[in-house]
């Protein structure tokens, strides 16, 4: 049950800006544009601008999506 809770508040977003050791994630929510500001010290991962990432709102990313195109 805690894993289900934990999935439905993970949420999917292009990195927009990296400055001061945090990252502006863009992101829409009931197709409004939002923006998440999270720090990158908790993060697992390292994210370059314009990549998409699994993150939770104001906090931290999860992963990063590697492009494999």
């Amino acid at each position: 049950m805690k894993d289900i809770v934990l999935a439905a508040l993970l949420l999917v977003g292009i990195v927009d800006q990296i400055s001061d050791g945090k990252a502006m994630i863009e992101y829409e929510e009931n197709g409004k544009l939002k923006y998440s500001y999270v720090s990158l010290d908790l993060s697992p991962c390292v994210p370059t601008e314009g990549q998409t990432v699994h993150f939770f709102e104001d906090y931290k990313i999860v992963t990063c999506v590697e492009d494999n195109t």
